[in-house]
């Protein structure tokens, strides 16, 4: 039998929907609590192996698509550490499912995942997924996703947290770092598209104008449709910025609660890159110069 906790964590409910309440049995409460360990994964493009559990950070798992497949029967957390994970395909990131041109997996029991920053790589650049044509790749650290070449991603229904606030409390699994360099997704050359879901809690501390973005550094198309932008810092804009000779296309959403020195949701480094917005919400975002 499978236990699953519920938003107030005091029932937990079985597999066939039945609900318990977790301090009548100690018994029933003893096996929730591994579950709830269970419902971790932990992800390593550099040192991880997906022959491994992915239970811990020394034993790590190298995809994404293996932590979802960990995961199927949980939800839970999946926490990124090493370098960023690279997409050069065709990518669905969902709470409930990732889908890849190798097909689809999918969370059981009405469940779902949600990406996390767990560290910073100690070496510097994105390690293994380093940026094409980009003379500043030294610069980025802490990326969680790098879109590249032939990569086409697409964000639906999840919530990826930079992890800018540590967890100090809670069981040994779940006590983090704070992390200051994690500016969330990186295009280049490549498509994102945002449909949904919530892009939140990063931070990108590198202060060189020809870089930045809280959430997204864009250097190739980004086209958001809905979701959320939200709690992001960068020097040079707060939720995205966009290189030269690249585009943005905002047409839905919210972009909400960024802050930047310039541009606190959006910063267009040059007029020759392409920047189209429509019905989207851009509301209490600071800046101390421009936007």
């Amino acid at each position: 039998m499978s236990f699953y906790k519920n938003e107030k964590m005091e029932n937990i409910t079985t597999d066939n929907g039945e609900e318990i309440v977790l301090s009548s049995d100690k018994t029933l409460y003893a096996q929730w609590k591994i579950n709830l360990k269970d419902a971790v994964n932990y992800v390593d493009a550099t040192n991880g192996s997906d022959s491994y559990t992915g239970k811990n950070p020394s034993k790590a798992v190298k995809t994404l698509k293996k932590a979802y497949e960990n995961l199927q029967s949980t939800g839970g957390i999946i926490y990124i550490l090493g370098g960023a994970q690279c997409i050069e395909e065709n990518v669905i990131l969902d709470g409930t499912y990732y889908e890849s041109n190798a097909g689809k997996v999918e969370i059981s029991n009405g469940l779902s995942v949600e990406i996390r920053r767990y560290s910073v790589p100690s070496s510097v650049g994105t390690d293994s997924c380093t940026l094409i044509g980009y003379d500043d790749s030294e610069t980025m650290t802490g990326n969680l996703l790098v879109v590249r070449g032939n990569g086409n991603l697409t964000i639906k229904d999840i919530i990826i947290d930079g992890h800018m606030n540590a967890i100090t409390e809670g069981e040994e699994w779940e006590i983090a770092p704070a992390v200051d360099r994690s500016g969330a997704l990186i295009t280049n050359g490549s498509n994102l598209v945002i449909d949904g879901g919530k892009l939140q809690n990063n931070i990108n501390s590198n202060e060189t104008q020809g870089t930045g973005g809280g959430a997204i550094f864009n250097t190739g198309t980004l086209s958001m449709l809905s979701g959320e932008i939200t709690g992001n810092y960068s020097k040079y804009g707060g939720a995205i910025f966009t290189k030269n000779n690249y585009e943005v296309n905002i047409s839905g959403g919210d972009i909400y609660n960024n802050e930047a020195y310039d541009g606190g949701a959006l910063f267009q480094y040059s007029n020759t890159s392409v920047v189209n917005i429509g019905n989207v919400n851009i509301y209490n975002n600071h800046a101390n110069d421009r936007g």
